[in-house]
């Protein structure tokens, strides 16, 4: 099936970024199975978020730079970038200190990153600002479950660093809280966390492989 966004777009029914996030909003909305569990099993949500993607990608494209001069560089996501500022920004801690951040200026840059690289691969679907308040929930109603969540993340920024047990042991942390966030409503909570421990591996194993590739690399054979 075609790009259902990409269609649009290429029709001239979009014409701009705003018009498709409102459709892709729009879209989620109706089926996401929070609101219509009915019909969520016949939508495929990682497919509708690379879709919409691709259609943001089109309308970035078509737009050219500006006249004046003065748009910058298309922002481009980075995984292993993510991932590090999204580790600092844990660390510096999360939910956010705004007090903190009034203070530390590499927390509030941990902040802006983490949140453009959110709005890129979730649309309108799930942003940072979710995120902070969910956890934020968590903090005041079940500590004790976000202290999982958040152990969830640290162990995937260690399975990113090179350490594949680490998979296991986020993923058995998220299996104890996945009922619990789903009965609190937070299942949009719960699919980042399944989402990030994914990402956290992509970034290992690109990780390896630059590992494998890099020059002055010598292989020894058995004789």
């Amino acid at each position: 099936m075609k790009n259902f966004f990409l269609r649009l777009v290429e029709d001239g029914k979009i014409e701009s970024a705003s018009e498709l996030k409102t459709v892709y909003r729009r879209f989620v909305k109706r089926y996401h199975p929070d609101s219509r569990p009915a019909v969520a099993r016949d939508v495929d949500f990682d497919e509708l978020r690379r879709d919409y993607r691709a259609a943001a990608a089109l309308l970035e494209s078509r737009a050219g730079p500006m006249a004046d001069g003065a748009r910058g560089p298309a922002f481009e996501y980075d995984a292993e970038k993510y991932v590090g500022e999204l580790r600092d920004l844990v660390a510096r801690g999360l939910p956010v200190n705004p007090r903190a951040v009034e203070r530390n200026r590499e927390y509030g840059r941990s902040i802006e990153y983490v949140s453009a690289c959110m709005a890129l691969v979730y649309g309108d679907s799930y942003s940072f600002a979710d995120l902070d308040r969910q956890l934020a929930s968590l903090k005041e109603r079940v500590p004790n479950v976000l202290y999982y969540a958040r152990e969830v993340l640290w162990s995937g920024f260690d399975y990113s660093a090179g350490y594949p047990h680490m998979r296991h042991v986020a993923q058995r942390h998220l299996d104890w809280i996945r009922d619990s966030l789903d009965e609190m409503g937070l299942s949009s909570l719960r699919g980042f966390l399944e989402d990030f421990i994914e990402i956290a591996g992509k970034v290992a194993s690109a990780r390896r492989r630059a590992a494998g590739a890099s020059p002055g690399r010598r292989r020894f054979r058995a004789s």
